[in-house]
């Protein structure tokens, strides 16, 4: 089964809520809607007598993102890590595990800078991720075709390229079921640059669509692209148009198509 969809609510929805997005996803006659929970919360208190003459980056086990200060009966908010927190301001911390404060953030930026050695990836390779899935329990992987492409050097191009991937993350998927991303992406030196709409990418969805109906993986291909559920639906339509043609492509008798093969042979 092939399921599409948005990365998240529809850009086109009115409401804001879940309950909104899944209606509109119903309504567009889509079959998924990727929930995201990386969206962040900031946690906010008064300032204490220990904050007092401090400033956000000195602060332990917060990261202070914003300082709210009565200027002229209006809160005023600033982003100044830098400036010094006075009595009566509204301290605003970010609710995320990022981090615990600033000193530790630090820290784990060295830490990436030491790791990082010279490379320039920012994608793992399908082999590194299949690795990762095999060696840590209850871990799955996610596949993000453009990701791959862009490791690649552009790979996919023919339905054979998406099998070999596909196959290969079959075998480690919940159930054979594959949770996947598709959408445009520019990319340079085995590098991702930026997602893009998928006609304007070099990533097509067309070789994709052929590789579908010719095997039969469970699938759900949520939409990644800065057009969300338009490019969602545009994969839905392509694939219907690939299967529509094969429908009205006429099939040859057996006995013609055994001469056809004798003759190649020869």
């Amino acid at each position: 089964m092939i399921r599409f969809g948005p990365s998240g609510i529809p850009l086109s929805c009115k409401g804001r809520t879940l309950r909104d997005g899944i209606e509109d996803i119903h309504n567009l006659g889509l079959t998924a809607m990727e929930v995201q929970l990386v969206r962040v919360n900031l946690n906010e208190r008064y300032a204490g007598e220990d904050d007092i003459g401090r400033t956000p980056r000195e602060i332990p086990g917060e990261l202070i993102v914003q300082i709210g200060r009565k200027e002229e009966r209006k809160e005023v908010l600033t982003s100044a890590l830098d400036g010094k927190i006075e009595k009566g301001d509204v301290i605003y911390s970010l609710a995320s595990g990022i981090a615990g404060d600033y000193h530790e953030l630090e820290e784990l930026g060295e830490l990436a800078r030491e790791l990082e050695s010279g490379r320039t990836e920012v994608v793992g390779s399908p082999d590194e991720i299949l690795t990762l899935v095999k060696n840590a329990k209850g871990v799955l992987p996610v596949l993000n075709f453009a990701h791959v492409h862009a490791r690649g050097f552009g790979l996919f191009k023919r339905p054979e390229d998406f099998d070999d991937v596909l196959a290969k993350v079959e075998k480690v998927s919940d159930g054979g079921h594959i949770h996947a991303h598709f959408s445009g992406v520019e990319h340079a030196d085995g590098n991702e640059l930026r997602y893009t709409p998928i006609k304007k990418g070099d990533l097509r969805f067309e070789p994709l669509a052929e590789c579908l109906l010719d095997e039969d993986y469970d699938l759900t291909i949520v939409s990644s692209s800065p057009l969300l559920e338009h490019d969602a639906m545009y994969m839905k339509v392509i694939l219907e148009r690939v299967l529509a043609k094969r429908l009205m492509r006429p099939t040859k008798p057996e006995k013609e198509e055994k001469e056809e093969k004798e003759v190649r042979r020869r």
